[in-house]
This record gives C-alpha cells, sequence and structure tokens, in this order.
C-alpha cells in the first residue's frame, strides 16, 4: 500500500521531484528516542499547547 501510493503520487509544487520507491526505503531515518506528545487542541488554548510543548521539550 504504502509502496504504491509513493509510486503513484503526484507532486504538486512545480519543479519538486518526489522520491523514488528505492529512495524512500534506502533512505537514513533517525530514531525517535522521546515520547509521542499529543495536544488536544479542541480543549487545550493556544498559550497551554505552547507550555505542553516546551515543558515536552526540556
Amino acid at each position: 500500500m504504502h509502496r504504491r501510493r509513493v509510486e503513484t503520487r503526484a507532486s504538486t509544487v512545480e519543479g519538486l521531484r518526489l522520491p523514488t520507491w528505492e529512495q524512500v526505503e534506502t533512505r537514513h531515518y533517525e530514531a525517535w528516542d522521546r515520547p509521542v506528545l499529543r495536544l488536544d487542541t479542541a480543549t487545550l488554548s493556544v498559550a497551554q499547547c505552547v507550555d505542553e510543548i516546551v515543558a515536552a521539550t526540556n
């Protein structure tokens, strides 16, 4: 499924060349080494979201 999406998508940005499936497969990815941060923007204000982000990055 992911491969098909990579190989069939079209760029909506003029001049942007999308990666091939081989480039996606061989790309170096950094491991995520911290907890996932989820913000419920339906219940939090912008200021509260900023506070949560700052607290999570310290």
